[in-house]
């Protein structure tokens, strides 16, 4: 007896295009909704429409930016996942040229598949190709994996951002 043959699936790490956008800005609330998630609620209550047009006007802006990249990674053509890159500059050193990572998500059940390391490669040639010097990265203390993935990429921690409610 013959066993059907099994389908590999099929995992596509590319800049992303306009008709991405629906489905990175919901990437990018499932992320904003992870976040807000942890303490401290500094902010107060989320709005979440406010949200979704701050991230919508976002993407229309990265999208046309030549010092940005917007990654989108599916999976047999189902977006899994995003990491958002933007050059920027860290005037008064040496070596200026920095980007910023931002963004990075992937689908929780597609996680530890090798999705953000491809992402992270990607934009790691990308900002090399544009003559970037170094990375830069933030995480929420509160998400383990995060930090244990970060650290594994050799990303060291150089400051804190710390929030007070004051009422």
């Amino acid at each position: 007896m013959t066993l059907p043959a099994q389908k590999t699936p099929v995992l596509d790490v590319r800049p992303a295009e306009f008709s991405d956008g629906p489905a990175i800005v919901d990437m990018w609330m499932t992320l904003q909704r992870q976040i807000d998630s942890y303490p401290p609620a500094t902010f107060g209550a989320a709005d979440e429409t406010a949200q979704l047009e701050k991230f919508v006007t976002m993407l229309e802006h990265s999208m046309e930016m030549e010092s940005s990249l917007i990654l989108v990674t599916t999976l047999d053509d189902q977006p899994v996942g995003t990491l958002s890159i933007y050059i920027t500059e860290r005037s008064g050193y040496a070596d200026p040229e920095t980007a910023l990572l931002v963004s990075v998500w992937v689908d929780a059940e597609q996680r530890r598949l090798g999705i953000a390391r491809k992402m992270l490669e990607m934009a790691r040639r990308w900002a090399t190709s544009q003559g970037v010097i170094s990375l830069q990265v933030g995480w929420h203390p509160g998400n383990k994996e995060a930090d244990a993935f970060w650290k594994a990429q050799g990303f060291t921690g150089y400051e804190v951002i710390a929030a007070q409610r004051l009422d």
